[in-house]
């Protein structure tokens, strides 16, 4: 054999050897293909990965302010975590959007909500009368117990994660008593002025505003101090307050004055004053937000106002006696409790008509829709019941007795 084709057999025989070697390597360093893993497997991964991140963020940026232990009471929702961190920001927490994201996943996970949960199927009716509230089983439509001990509790407001209830008293010493929806106890009172009425809280669950209708003005208590913060003047004898969807503009119903007060929340000034119908006693806004609803007790009629333009589009009769005023869910229909017909009328929102008219009991007052909008519960101040009515047949199929004067809802 000639040198040349010595040493390109030797050649060959090395390159054979060499892939022979690397075929075995990566035998050995691939695995079988029911080993591979699957795309399950992967997003599991991703999971695991999502939540172990949640869980470190909790104990990097909540356990340093808050012992764990009260994280885990606090059982919100998704919501309710959202809006915790959003007060939190307030404070100066500093946190991306991905992370809070994954910090809610972990503690909605880690900690079932509660509140909300029990705020669906639970109604809480104030007795203005025998200074007692109501609960009320949506589901079974039955009084599951009665809370004593709230002074003259006319209406009452619940918080966007459906934990705490505040409940003004409408009484000369004024004050908001504070129920934790889960235990049913009061767990905090708020000084007030005097003769406080209807209250609402801001979208994102910090703020709470009161009508206060002794000292002609609204007050504005911050729910993580538990304390006023901030008092505006407004017109005679505020009774009703709204809050638009971006949390912008406060609207606040006068019953004195028969007039509607915008104020804007970033400046905490009154923006605009809008006369309305006399005693304007029910307040309520569209879903969007593009419209506000006065239901004005003293002339029996519906304002409908343009909340961008501010200004009344149209004043429409609905009956005597109008008490609290409800929007739909959709947004079509406007129900109006009629004090002095012992009625609700339905309004519909596109044609400004009344298109039915439903009985209920006596001195009807508040309105409230179960959250999967197939019942609707009227209070009736001077029977002492509350009626429940079939949103599909617009019939009253049950009645239940409460306290003396159920109030606003």
């Amino acid at each position: 054999m000639k040198g040349g084709e010595s040493v390109r057999v030797k050649r060959r025989w090395v390159g054979m050897i060499a892939g022979v070697l690397a075929f075995g390597g990566l035998a050995l360093l691939v695995p079988d293909r029911e080993a591979w893993p699957d795309e399950e497997g992967r997003q599991r991964g991703r999971e695991e990965s999502k939540e172990a991140s949640g869980q470190a963020l909790v104990k990097q940026l909540c356990a340093m302010c808050h012992p764990l232990g009260r994280v885990r009471s606090a059982q919100h929702t998704a919501r309710g975590w959202q809006a915790t961190i959003e007060r939190m920001k307030l404070f100066g927490l500093q946190v991306t959007d991905a992370q809070a994201e994954a910090v809610v996943e972990h503690l909605r996970a880690a900690y079932p909500a509660l509140g909300e949960d029990i705020a669906k199927g639970r109604l809480y009716v104030p007795n203005e009368h025998d200074n007692t509230l109501s609960v009320i089983n949506t589901g079974t439509h039955t009084v599951l117990r009665t809370l004593p001990g709230l002074s003259r509790p006319h209406t009452l407001c619940l918080s966007p994660d459906g934990r705490f209830l505040y409940v003004p008293s409408h009484i000369e010493a004024g004050g908001v008593q504070i129920i934790d929806t889960v235990t049913d106890a009061v767990v905090a009172r708020v000084q007030t002025a005097g003769f406080p009425m209807h209250c609402a809280f801001s979208p994102e669950g910090r703020y709470i505003f009161v009508a206060s209708h002794g000292a002609n003005a609204v007050q504005i208590i911050d729910g993580i101090a538990r304390e006023v913060i901030a008092t505006i003047p407004v017109g005679r004898a505020p009774h009703n307050v709204a809050v638009s969807p971006d949390g912008r503009l406060l609207w606040v119903s006068n019953i004195g004055s028969s007039d509607l007060f915008v104020i804007d929340r970033g400046a905490l000034k009154v923006k605009a004053t809008i006369q309305v119908g006399k005693a304007p006693l029910g307040l309520a806004m569209s879903p969007d937000g593009a419209r506000v609803y006065s239901g004005n007790s003293g002339t029996g009629d519906v304002s409908v106002i343009d909340a961008v333009a501010l200004r009344v589009l149209a004043t429409v009769p609905v009956g005597r006696g109008v008490n609290q005023v409800k929007v739909s869910t959709d947004g079509k229909t406007l129900w109006a409790a009629l004090g002095s017909e012992g009625a609700v009328a339905l309004l519909d929102t596109a044609s400004l008509r009344v298109v039915a008219r439903i009985p209920v009991g006596q001195g009807p007052h508040g309105i409230m829709f179960t959250p999967d909008d197939k019942h609707a519960y009227v209070t009736n101040s001077d029977s002492d019941d509350v009626s429940v009515i079939e949103i599909a047949t617009q019939k009253v199929i049950q009645t239940i007795a409460v306290g003396k004067a159920p109030a606003c809802l």
